[in-house]
């Protein structure tokens, strides 16, 4: 609850610094060009495979779940990475970007502070 609580204020907090007006349904994924649409497609299947692939190799050699979320969290900051960039290359009136990376750097940080207190396998197990 107090993460969601810490994304949404985060995101609110962005948009009136940056003045960033509000999007009809956040829940829908824009894409900025065709090529924007195809990388992005791309990385997300390489990514899923090599997740899974990943996931098969830890299970086997017995890593810990840690090691998962590691993987996961490096595959959700290339997506978003990927995104910023062509937001801030070709859509330039948006400042959609803000959101992102602003988005991007709370999962971090709260990555960050879950993980030493063991709170991670509590909430994906």
């Amino acid at each position: 609850m107090v993460v969601v609580f810490l994304m949404i204020s985060t995101q609110f907090i962005v948009r009136k610094i940056f003045k960033i007006e509000k999007k009809k349904s956040s829940l829908s994924y824009n894409f900025v060009n065709e090529t924007h649409k195809k990388v992005d497609l791309s990385l997300r299947f390489v990514g899923l495979i090599s997740l899974i692939a990943f996931n098969m190799y830890s299970y086997e050699n017995g890593y810990t779940f840690t090691h998962f979320t590691v993987g996961l969290l490096l595959f959700l900051i290339i997506l978003d990475l990927e995104n910023a960039y062509f937001h801030w290359k070709f859509a330039h009136e948006s400042k959609q970007y803000f959101l992102i990376l602003s988005g991007t750097a709370m999962v971090i940080i709260i990555y960050i502070l879950l993980l030493p207190v063991g709170l991670m396998e509590r909430f994906f197990l």
